[in-house]
């Protein structure tokens, strides 16, 4: 049995992130006019459908509405130099969904912003291995988690998708199917 600490989770996150996060805080520091893409490698290793089940608090059937909210995670949404592994720049995506139904985890709005890291923000582009691409319109099950995110000055609430994008099915037939393959039936997911 495998025990989780979300001092390890985090830990493991900040180390995942200070290599490219150095190269931003580098770029932005000389003042580089190029565009700049920072690509993040994979993830630590693939999740099972229980433990992603475990690290959410809800579960739900949204439809993407096609807006997005692209910006550093600074108070004023601009880029920023930090100067250690608690206070580092990063590009936010926070793309709204529509909630179709709630599985698990509650009274939900109708609407959702997901926050995610990636995107093109002052010609900075952070692309996420895994990152789901979302169509407007198109069905998805979310498996969201309310966290702390890193900002410039503290932190800040907001839904996530769990395990680094691990948390994001599509419809194929009557179940639902992650980018790198796991599929769940939805009556699963509610227990």
């Amino acid at each position: 049995m495998m025990v989780r600490s979300r001092h390890r989770d985090r830990l493991a996150i900040l180390i995942f992130l200070l290599a490219p996060v150095a190269l931003i805080g580098l770029l932005i520091a000389n003042g580089t006019n190029a565009p700049t893409i920072v690509s993040y490698g994979g993830i630590e290793r693939p999740f099972e459908a229980q433990e992603l089940l475990g690290m959410a608090d809800a579960v739900v059937v949204a439809k993407y509405t096609g807006e997005s909210n692209v910006h550093w995670n600074s108070a004023d949404g601009k880029a920023w130099s930090g100067t250690g592994p608690d206070d580092y720049p990063l590009v936010y995506r926070d793309d709204t969904f529509e909630i179709v139904r709630t599985i698990r985890g509650g009274t939900l709005p109708d609407h959702l912003v997901i926050r995610g890291v990636g995107g093109t923000a002052d010609g900075v582009t952070v692309v996420f291995e895994g990152q789901p691409k979302w169509k407007v319109g198109e069905a998805v099950v979310l498996l969201i988690a309310f966290k702390d995110t890193p900002l410039e000055a503290g932190t800040e609430k907001a839904w996530t998708l769990v395990a680094n994008h691990q948390g994001a099915f599509r419809a194929v037939g009557a179940d639902w199917a992650s980018d790198m393959g796991l599929k769940v039936r939805e009556r699963d997911l509610a227990n």
